[in-house]
């Protein structure tokens, strides 16, 4: 046993602590296990971590893993046709190893007989499968051999037959198969809540089981309402951005009327202006958006700090820009149509002496 200072001695204060005895607990059942295991040698640590360590032999090492896997997995045993389930508080098909029966193969309980035809399951075929959190895992065995009360000491070295009837008994390496495969459990952190599903289904298509903290959750309500309030910042910023967008096209399309009205008095026919009109306002709006995203991007890199536009950056995700560049291309157009329309209902010299 190593234990740290200051602890165990407050429990044996003014006695020794070898040769005392200690039990263990089944901390979800609160059952107190028969065995006792008696202290024989203390070894002290400095570190002030909370705690202490005990040192068994492997036997019972062994008896506390096998506990464990049998608990903490859904075992199902497929026998003549018919799947039975396997538990750690039930002796009937509990799985349980012994070395001296070999790989591939399994020993019954002369109980099991009856489910077999005329009562003899030697060579028939047995499955087990395992099912738990981080792996599903089959084994399929033949039965070797069927252990009466009067043979269980020859074939596995066993006294008690009461106690064991009704146990599946497999070879140490095919237990090992089942269920000694380590833990393969990792916690993975998105930078954004608004990425957990991308990395998710990212992991899956990996090979990945994924359990995403959310889904664990009980009030499912929170989540719904930041969605819902995500989604309503979303479309109230691109109905805002298109706004600014229209007004803006405006003033740069009014400016543009000197301009304009030159190339119809030098002989620019209707269709020629409209086009010109709209490839100008497309260059325009491609220069506008793009030094918009580098802006947004240079001030997610905190190199400028605008409020407003940290904002844009939390709610808005690459689809959005994409509509919204679909929008201002698209109002760009119209605009642009409805522009050169209007400039020709008036004379060139009417539209040149119009104020911008």
């Amino acid at each position: 046993m190593i234990y740290r200072k200051g602890m165990l001695c407050k429990h044996f204060k003014g006695e020794s602590l070898l040769e005392k005895e200690l039990f263990t607990q089944d901390y979800n059942t609160g059952e107190t296990s028969s065995d006792k295991y008696k202290i024989v040698g203390i070894k002290y640590a400095d570190d002030t971590s909370y705690g202490y360590t005990i040192y068994l032999n492997q036997n019972q090492i062994n008896k506390y893993q096998f506990q464990i896997n049998q608990r903490y997995s859904d075992i199902k045993v497929l026998f003549m046709d018919k799947y039975y389930y396997s538990n750690f508080y039930n002796q009937n098909f509990k799985i349980m190893y012994n070395s001296n029966v070999p790989d591939g193969n399994a020993y019954i309980s002369s109980d099991l007989n009856s489910y077999c035809p005329y009562e003899y399951c030697i060579n028939k075929n047995i499955t087990i499968e395992v099912n738990n959190l981080y792996y599903n895992e089959t084994l399929n065995l033949n039965i070797m051999n069927t252990y009466y009360k009067w043979n269980i000491n020859y074939l596995l070295g066993i006294n008690d037959y009461e106690n064991n009837n009704g146990i599946i008994f497999i070879s140490p390496n095919d237990y090992n198969n089942l269920f000694n495969k380590g833990n393969y459990q990792s916690s993975v952190f998105a930078t954004s809540y608004k990425l957990t599903d991308e990395v998710a289904n990212t992991l899956e298509d990996m090979g990945y089981k994924t359990l995403k903290i959310k889904d664990t959750l009980v009030n499912f309500g929170a989540a719904q309402v930041i969605k819902i309030m995500s989604t309503t910042v979303t479309v109230i910023l691109v109905i805002a951005l298109f706004f600014i967008s229209y007004f803006v096209i405006r003033i740069i399309l009014k400016s543009r009327n000197v301009y304009f009205s030159t190339i119809r008095i030098l002989g620019a026919t209707q269709s020629t202006a409209r086009q010109l009109l709209i490839l100008e306002l497309f260059i325009v709006s491609n220069i506008a958006f793009f030094s918009f995203l580098i802006f947004v991007y240079m001030c997610s890199l905190n190199i400028f700090d605008v409020k407003f536009v940290h904002t844009i950056i939390n709610y808005l995700k690459v689809k959005d820009y994409i509509i919204l560049y679909i929008i201002l291309i698209t109002m760009s157009y119209l605009i642009s149509m409805k522009f050169a329309k209007k400039l020709f209902k008036k004379s060139a010299m009417v539209t040149l002496g119009e104020e911008v």
